[in-house]
């Protein structure tokens, strides 16, 4: 029975844990970049436009890099652990070419970029 209830727990556990949030942009363009890795030694994160970009672990094993602001554009990024190359875990969006593989993240401006849908008029 005590076995029983500790694997329901080990199971169930994970759908209360708090999701990682990665990339979080801010409204003034700062961008936050988050990875889980307890047991990597360093962490950097490579990004368009952003230079020396060293993480910093958490108490949960969580790496963190906040940016400063950034201009409005689409960025691609990775992070690298321990010296091998990772595409960002938490985030679906993805920038594909014959080399590598690379996640992006969009930083908004105050009016609509060219990459963005919308609502423009047409017909008569």
């Amino acid at each position: 029975m005590k076995h029983l209830l500790l694997a329901s727990l080990l199971i169930t556990l994970p759908a209360f844990a708090q999701p990682i949030v990665s990339p979080e942009v801010q409204a003034d363009g700062r961008v936050t970049f988050r990875l889980q890795a307890s047991n990597a030694k360093t962490v950097q994160l490579h990004c368009e436009g952003v230079n020396h970009a060293a993480m910093q672990k958490d108490d949960r094993g969580v790496w963190t890099f906040t940016t400063s602001p950034l201009e409005p554009d689409i960025y691609a990024y990775s992070f690298n652990v321990d010296g091998l190359r990772v595409i960002d875990p938490n985030n679906p969006f993805q920038k594909y070419n014959l080399l590598n593989t690379e996640s992006q993240v969009a930083v908004p401006g105050a009016k609509p970029q060219v990459w963005e849908i919308q609502d423009v008029p047409r017909g008569i």
